[in-house]
């Protein structure tokens, strides 16, 4: 008799745990799926008017770190062309030209401080939550340059110095209001989230960076990827966002494939093809991101299913690009645009002539970095001529520049022109170079607009 109430007491209680385990596990899935709805910017589906923005790469550097003294002149030679003397500037003609338009969302895919900072970091979240007061929300994940970077300096008088770095954990509490704190999901494993800005848009938030919790000596590692434990929620997300109808669009530092034959290593993914195959299962037709600081969008088919990387151009740099996005039911439509720095600087009645003639001031920053880059390549491939160094690099330069800010297709007399060039004959020389190859390839991809394109969804 006892040995019976005991089994029945065991199988009653069993019943009752296991009836509160899935009261528990039904009342977590509607407490997820209330917080899911409730943590949408807009009760409503994304429509046309919707405007959202993507910049990339902003590469902030505060100006408490520097002294502009000679260490800082140092460095300033050595960025590719990145505006480091007017970063302030050009963060608030970005907030001017925000406030002219209001754009809905605001979308940034790494590196936003220049080599992980913390003081650029703590200052560009000042502006962002300025933006977020304009009613234009902010999403940001890290880049590969933001987080325990042995790069972070300051540089007063002669000699870079230590600065405080950014650590993952700072990262997610700085911008706890740019995305984290809106997040639907959180992976447990990285700084990845989702998040659902309209009732039927899911934005994947995707952290391809490697780095450390802590301070690190070490330079950046250039190339990312998604773990596995990454891929796995992400997998996740998509099959939740299936099950609910959501277009979702993946948001990650590293490209998703190549978009330059010559240059690709470290700037594509290094597990790519499988997070391909996993965007393909579910039919994304897009992805965004930034690294390779040139504007391009490559597309590709995948397991019959056609998708497209849209690449912004570096946002630091050149026309400091801006993709506009806009959303209908069966279409998505990207077009770069260009930060009206010049328009802000008069409409502020700013004196500085670097700014009021902004757009010749970045090219010829950006033409003189490249020509010197070019220089140098001569030199380590072992060619390096005086009487013709400057005009090839003047060649490679002009070309670099119109690569790297996704220019409309040359028209066949502009090209003719290019290829009639005294550095480009000159180049043809030399059969083993790898800046030949690379001009070249760059040349013969020409064709395809990498400002705007219309994908059908």
């Amino acid at each position: 008799m006892k040995r019976k109430l005991t089994s029945f007491l065991l199988i009653g209680l069993l019943l009752c745990v296991t009836g509160v385990a899935v009261y528990w596990k039904n009342t977590s899935d509607n407490v997820f799926r209330k917080t899911y709805v409730e943590k949408r910017y807009a009760h409503r589906p994304v429509t046309e008017q919707d405007s959202i923005w993507v910049i990339t790469d902003l590469h902030y550097f505060s100006d408490k770190l520097h002294d502009r003294g000679k260490a800082f002149q140092l460095i300033k030679n050595n960025t590719n062309g990145i505006v480091l003397d007017y970063q302030q500037e050009l963060m608030e003609a970005l907030i001017w030209q925000i406030e002219q338009h209001r754009p809905r969302l605001l979308i940034i895919p790494g590196d936003l401080t220049f080599n992980g900072e913390k003081q650029s970091a703590v200052e560009l979240a000042d502006y962002l939550a300025r933006i977020e007061a304009l009613e234009t929300q902010v999403y940001v994940i890290p880049g590969n340059h933001d987080l325990c970077n042995g790069w972070s300096k300051t540089y007063y008088r002669e000699s870079p110095a230590p600065a405080e770095q950014l650590t993952p954990a700072e990262f997610s509490e700085l911008f706890d209001n740019m995305g984290y704190s809106e997040a639907i999901s959180r992976d447990s494993r990285s700084l990845s989230y989702a998040v659902c800005p309209f009732e039927d848009l899911m934005l994947l938030m995707l952290d391809s960076s490697e780095y450390a919790e802590t301070d690190q000596l070490n330079p950046p590692v250039h190339a990312g990827r998604l773990t596995p434990q990454t891929m796995d929620w992400a997998a996740d997300m998509l099959a939740y966002a299936k099950t609910n109808d959501l277009l979702v669009i993946p948001v990650i530092h590293h490209n998703l494939m190549a978009h330059n034959e010559q240059i690709n290593k470290g700037f594509v993914l290094d597990n790519a093809a499988d997070i391909q195959k996993l965007f393909s299962d579910y039919a994304l037709p897009v992805s965004l991101s930034g690294h390779s600081h040139a504007q391009n969008i490559a597309c590709k088919q995948i397991q019959g299913h056609h998708i497209c990387d849209i690449v912004t151009g570096c946002f630091a740099s050149l026309s400091n690009s801006i993709g506009k996005i806009t959303v209908s039911p069966r279409q998505i439509h990207y077009k770069r645009a260009p930060l009206n720095v010049a328009e802000w600087a008069k409409a502020t009645r700013q004196t500085n002539p670097d700014l009021l003639n902004y757009s010749d001031y970045s090219y010829q920053l950006f033409f003189r970095h490249r020509m010197g880059m070019a220089n140098e390549q001569m030199y380590n491939e072992h060619w390096f001529d005086v009487d013709t160094a400057d005009q090839i690099a003047a060649f490679a330069a002009r070309v670099n520049t119109w690569y790297f800010d996704g220019c409309v297709p040359l028209s066949d007399s502009e090209k003719e022109v290019l290829e009639h060039d005294d550095g480009y004959l000159l180049l043809q020389q030399q059969e083993d170079s790898f800046l030949r190859c690379y001009l070249e390839d760059v040349l013969s991809a020409n064709g395809e607009n990498h400002c705007e394109i219309t994908i059908q969804r």
